[in-house]
């Protein structure tokens, strides 16, 4: 029997001419303030926005459905169940799905910065404004502050005092055995020295939670006054003995805290000097989206996280934060003040399930060449 070759006909039926960024795009929403942070609920029932407030947006209709008002930025805590944010200088809680506010905790002495939460116990961390140098933990079951590691706030290096400032900082390991904090050291802050002498060192430590002990230093990235590029995101995958870092240029190397190494790289952008603003995987680990605004280049690329294939690209628009829905239907960012849902465009499967009208072989039976052809509403990437 001759091998059968199948011939693939993709009718597609549109009713207006459309770029590539509004076919996917299902609502845009200008907010007229800063978002902060972009997310789903578990349920993906809702887009969470984090600006002043923290919205609840409906993905259905695009409709704000619910909102706290001044606000610091959160996390959903480890079982997904309620989001730990802060108001007032207070940490509270929200039952997502109830809407209901748990108080208890203690204020503090001034505002929080960006909350973190483990994601195996019921702990959450954060430094707070004017205290940038200090880490803190809280238990959310005891509603309890329950240590605290402090950094130095300046270093002795090359002859010069550098100014030493926390930078970013999350939960590491599969336990949450670890943190990573990123520092941000500035030769210049102190000592008054020529502008041709500047330079910005960002290094990433890891440290042991329990015993507060350094156990691992990676240099990262400098900027000096002819080459500024700037350090931007790191991601904790979902093996979380794993992060991505975007410290060489238009690169995301894969480190694994566990044994050291640099084990793989995705490169997102040819030739480019460091500038991923934003780097996010999928709750299944199938992809990772990176997000560059930066000069001449503003995009938003979607890849295979196995294969390093992209998939989807999204261009022309200066995008700031990335979320998957948990199911990955959907995609949220935001250009500014401005909240977008695109739907997922970046992978099909399968046809299985299209009716048999828009779904034909012929011949039917075949011992040659195999047409197979189907309608779809819209364009769409077919595997």
């Amino acid at each position: 029997m001759k091998n059968i070759l199948l011939t693939l006909i993709l009718v597609v039926v549109t009713t207006t001419s459309m770029t590539a960024n509004e076919q996917d795009t299902l609502w845009y929403r200008f907010l007229g303030r800063d978002i902060y942070d972009v997310d789903f609920t578990p349920d993906d029932q809702f887009v969470i926005a984090w600006t002043q407030n923290l919205e609840f947006w409906d993905i259905e209709t695009g409709t704000m459905n619910f909102h706290i008002p001044y606000i610091g930025l959160g996390d959903f805590n480890y079982d997904n169940e309620l989001i730990v944010f802060s108001q007032d200088s207070t940490p509270k809680l929200i039952d997502w799905q109830t809407r209901e506010i748990t108080e208890g905790f203690v204020k503090e002495e001034y505002d929080f910065g960006r909350i973190k939460t483990a994601k195996s116990k019921n702990e959450f961390m954060a430094d707070l404004i004017n205290d940038d140098n200090t880490i803190y933990f809280w238990n959310v079951n005891t509603k309890q502050r329950i240590s605290e590691m402090k950094f130095l706030d300046t270093i002795e290096r090359d002859g010069y005092k550098w100014k030493r400032t926390i930078h970013e900082y999350d939960y590491l390991g599969n336990s949450d055995e670890y943190i990573y904090v990123v520092f941000d050291d500035v030769n210049s802050e102190i000592d008054n020295i020529p502008p041709s002498e500047h330079l910005r060192n960002y290094f990433i430590h890891i440290y042991n939670v329990d015993s507060k002990e350094l156990i691992d230093s990676i240099f990262s990235f400098q900027n000096t006054s002819e080459k500024f590029g700037g350090f931007n995101k790191i991601a904790v995958l979902n093996d979380r003995n794993k992060i991505a870092i975007n410290n060489e240029g238009g690169v995301i190397n894969f480190y694994d805290v566990v044994t050291k190494t640099f084990y793989d790289k995705l490169i997102f952008d040819n030739g480019a000097k460091v500038n991923a603003d934003e780097i996010v995987m999928s709750n299944d680990s199938k992809y990772i989206a990176v997000s560059k605004a930066h000069k001449c280049c503003y995009f938003i690329k979607i890849f295979d996280f196995n294969t390093k294939e992209l998939l989807q690209e999204f261009n022309g628009g200066s995008w700031s934060n990335l979320s998957f829905s948990d199911d990955n239907n959907y995609l949220i960012t935001n250009i500014g003040s401005t909240l977008i849902l695109y739907e997922n465009k970046w992978l099909i499967s399968s046809v299985n399930g299209l009716e048999s009208s828009s779904f034909t072989l012929s011949p039917n039976p075949a011992i040659g060449n195999l047409n197979i052809a189907f309608i779809l509403s819209r364009p769409n990437n077919i595997k």
